[in-house]
C-alpha cells in the first residue's frame, strides 16, 4: 500500500518516488530535530548543511559535523550567502 501511494503521489507531481520520499523524510526529521539534535552528535550541523557552511576549527578537524567544526558567519548577514568566486572564473 505504501509503495503504491508513493508512486501515485510522485506521478501526480511529475517527480520520482525517491524525491517524494526524501522530502517527506526531511519533513519528519525537521519535526523531531530538537530531540534528534540532543541524541545524535552533529545532527544539527548536518540538518543545516549546506545553508550554513562549516569552517575549519583552530583545533583541527573541520569537516562537516566533525568535532570542533564551527559554523561560518553568513556574509553580509544573509543566511543564504555563498562564498564569492574568484574573478575570471
Amino acid at each position: 500500500m505504501e509503495v503504491v501511494a508513493l508512486e501515485r503521489l510522485a506521478a501526480l507531481d511529475g517527480e520520482t518516488v525517491s524525491t517524494v520520499l526524501a522530502r517527506e523524510l526531511r519533513d519528519l526529521v525537521s519535526v523531531h530535530s530538537e530531540w534528534l539534535s540532543q541524541e545524535v552528535p552533529g545532527f544539527a550541523e548536518a540538518l543545516a548543511w549546506p545553508e550554513l557552511p562549516l569552517v575549519p576549527s583552530p583545533r583541527g578537524g573541520g569537516a562537516a559535523g566533525a568535532p570542533g567544526a564551527k559554523q561560518a558567519a553568513p556574509a553580509a548577514g544573509r543566511r543564504d550567502a555563498q562564498p564569492e568566486r574568484e574573478a575570471g572564473r
